[in-house]
């Protein structure tokens, strides 16, 4: 349930900005696995 929200956040955040792609999508790949 928490990992829902926790990578919901950061795909808006990381889309927004080019320089956190990185850190977003890395994020974000590990909380969807």
């Amino acid at each position: 349930m928490s990992a829902g929200q926790d990578f919901a956040l950061p795909e808006p955040e990381f889309h927004a900005g080019p320089l956190s792609t990185g850190k977003g999508q890395g994020r974000g790949h590990a909380t969807a696995a």
